[in-house]
């Protein structure tokens, strides 16, 4: 596939990966209605370019007792903000470690949900009719699913290109008193 315009648009949306390219090709105009001839045609293909940050990258739940919970809506603690670095909209997948030796995930105590940058006003960088926008339990770190995104079409443009990971975390009445952490992974994929 290849586009042609005689403007072409501030977004490149003609990426080779999904076998698009761009075709172009210039004339001269001495601007008394009069046009050389076309140059040959020339091929530019733009490859995806996919690179997510962590804008922060800890979040801590300290003094939290049994039964308590706490959660990152309220930005105390800060939740996650991750970052579309690449040149293309990208899909997300979210791994976690589990944080209780008591409850393995998934669990309702160790949950996370997707959300505007409420600190920087980015909205709309994602798309939230196929996102994770409720508090839903975060998936096994050993059952990685290359297609179950909870972060669909993350936007790449620096107005819109972050998103907030808010957690939620409960402390089991089984669990044993100490300190927890837990690794979270963000898998990105070419959005199609």
């Amino acid at each position: 596939a290849s586009t042609n315009s005689t403007s072409p648009s501030k977004e490149l949306k003609c990426i080779i990966d999904r076998g698009a390219y761009y075709n172009w090709s210039v004339r001269a105009n001495d601007s008394q209605q009069s046009f050389g001839d076309w140059a040959e045609h020339r091929n530019l293909s733009i490859k995806a370019f996919l690179s997510l940050t962590t804008a922060n990258s800890q979040v801590n739940f300290s003094g939290i007792g049994l039964n308590q919970w706490n959660d990152t809506s309220d930005d105390t603690p800060r939740p996650l903000v991750l970052r579309n670095d690449g040149n293309a909209y990208t899909n997300i997948t979210i791994t976690a470690t589990d944080l209780w030796p008591s409850n393995i995930n998934p669990t309702t105590n160790y949950q996370f949900k997707i959300d505007n940058v409420t600190a920087t006003g980015e909205n709309a960088s994602y798309s939230a009719s196929l996102s994770t926008v409720s508090y839903t339990a975060f998936p096994d770190f050993m059952s990685f699913c290359g297609t179950c995104y909870k972060i669909v079409e993350l936007n790449y443009t620096d107005a819109t290109d972050s998103v907030e990971i808010d957690i939620n975390v409960s402390v089991p009445a089984d669990e044993d008193p100490g300190t927890r952490g837990s690794v979270i992974t963000f898998t990105g994929a070419l959005a199609e």
